[in-house]
């Protein structure tokens, strides 16, 4: 309830890109506005769609997506399954939206950050054996369960998204455009769940009772005292949201004043939920008392073992930092090849 409430908050504080960060720069071409390395990955694919249909949830699992048009059907969205490349690069001469009251969407795949190990329960404590001064020998303490791992972070790639020029239905240069870019940061890995604390041994049975020729000589022995329960681990500490997707985006100077328009949610992810404390080890029975005999009674019971205080849930992690927008223009967007 908690993530489903930061998630609706996020979406309600979107703000238009040209207003999240600073003004848009002015370089003098493409290859001066993209790093080395996403240069590099652009030019090592060599396939280029004609026509890159998107059509309710498209599914695009690559790191280059490269096409002279992406058209987008009403109310649709590209959806970018790869998580776990350092870049995704769209690139395209033309984006295309059939109206401009429905609303189109890039976004990543729904991404859960890997929870914590948990811990390992604790051993049950032995059992007493035998006896001293006819009492049963106490039982031994469970032992602790250790504490669960912390979540893990997923992180989001960096978007580089360039375009020539946006249009909508028959205007081939729209003032605006409908368009989300929904780059959310994932949330913190939950925290693992403590392991149980062990249970207590049981106490050793009393010492039988001894008679002398016409009396009890000694009378039965009392049973051992129960182990006592273990402490169960401390929950894993859940996770730091990650920061919000990195987005750069480059165009004309037409393009970069229609993607002005467009809603860019890049909030910090939600802090991870911290992990369960582990159950207290349950405290051992106490021992039996020793045997009566012909005059003696038999001996009482030994009392239970203790039971632990509560270990502690681990700590909720903290919310993801805002990504970073930047918008470059440049004089011409070249023809992809």
């Amino acid at each position: 309830m908690r993530l489903r409430q930061f998630l609706i908050t996020s979406a309600l504080f979107a703000v238009p890109a040209q207003a999240q960060d600073a003004a848009p720069q002015s370089l003098p071409s493409l290859e001066a506005a993209l790093p080395d390395e996403v240069r590099q990955l652009l030019a090592s694919v060599t396939t280029v769609h004609s026509l890159f249909p998107v059509n309710g949830s498209e599914p695009f699992a690559g790191n280059v997506l490269k096409a002279d048009v992406i058209n987008f059907s009403r109310d649709s969205e590209l959806v970018l399954h790869n998580v776990t490349t350092p870049y995704i690069v769209i690139a395209a001469r033309e984006v295309k939206f059939p109206d401009a009251t429905s609303s189109y969407r890039v976004r990543f795949d729904n991404v859960v950050a890997p929870q914590g190990n948990a811990g390992v329960g604790g051993a049950r404590g032995a059992d007493g054996e035998g006896e001293t001064d006819f009492t049963g020998h106490p039982g031994a303490g469970g032992s602790a369960g250790t504490s669960g791992g912390p979540g893990a972070r997923q992180f989001l790639p960096h978007v580089y998204f360039v375009v020539d020029h946006f249009s909508v239905a028959n205007d081939p240069a729209p003032r605006s455009i409908n368009l989300a870019m929904k780059l959310t940061g994932i949330a913190g890995g939950i925290g693992g769940a403590g392991g149980a604390g062990g249970d207590g041994g049981s106490g050793a049975r009393g010492h039988k009772g001894s008679d002398n020729f016409h009396s009890c000589k000694h009378g039965a022995g009392r049973g051992g005292k129960g182990g006592d329960g273990a402490i169960g681990g401390t929950g894993g500490d859940g996770a730091q949201g990650t920061r919000g997707g990195s987005l750069t985006f480059v165009s004309t100077g037409l393009g970069v004043s229609q993607f002005g328009y467009a809603s860019i949610q890049n909030q910090g992810g939600a802090g991870g939920i911290g992990g369960a404390a582990g159950n207290a080890g349950r405290p051992g029975g106490g021992g039996p008392g020793g045997h009566g005999s012909h005059y003696c009674h038999g001996g009482n019971s030994g009392s239970a073992g203790g039971t632990p205080a509560a270990a502690s849930a681990g700590n909720e992690g903290t919310p993801g930092m805002k990504g970073k927008t930047t918008l470059i223009s440049v004089p011409l967007i070249p023809a992809l090849s």
